[in-house]
């Protein structure tokens, strides 16, 4: 009987004093780093100089003219629901981190393309013309590209147009 409230006891301080010892170390031991902009520049510059090497000469492959239908928005006017279709017209630019790849893509531009046609029409009005919206659809457009080729050489990509109405 005597035993069972000492354990108790015992481990009651134990957790504490564990706890105790991860605040102390998290808040007033451990000390971050400091990161400085000329730290970051050197690591950014590294990071580049390594990707040059990797990869042959840049290239970009140009999509003229994508008109795509986007998902129709909707609103209540005087208790009725009415929808208003939209569509997208764009042109894009895809940076290829070889242009020697260029033909991995090319062979698969149609299924990209389709792809990109079903992936936009699933897109708000909203999403799309938000800056968020279109960093967003650069990246998922990049990943898209990556995963159908199953080689990473697309690197970006660019609007020379984008409108959205």
């Amino acid at each position: 009987m005597f035993k069972k409230p000492v354990i108790i006891i015992l481990l009651n301080t134990l957790v504490t004093l564990g706890a105790l010892g991860v605040v102390v170390y998290t808040q007033v031991l451990y000390q971050r780093p400091k990161i400085t902009e000329g730290q970051e520049r050197k690591r950014i510059t590294e990071r580049e100089t390594e990707e040059k090497s990797l990869a042959g000469e840049r290239g970009i492959v140009s999509i003229d003219d994508i008109n795509v239908n986007i998902k129709p928005s909707t609103e209540m006017i005087n208790g009725v629901k009415k929808e208003t279709e939209h569509f997208a017209r764009f042109t894009l630019s895809l940076e290829l981190k070889d242009i020697q790849k260029q033909a991995l893509f090319d062979k698969v531009k149609p299924i990209f393309m389709d792809e990109l046609i079903a992936h936009m029409s699933k897109k708000s009005f909203d999403a799309l013309t938000s800056v968020q919206g279109r960093y967003l659809l650069r990246n998922e457009l990049v990943a898209m590209g990556n995963k159908l080729i199953e080689e990473p050489i697309l690197m970006n990509a660019y609007f020379s147009e984008f409108i959205v109405q």
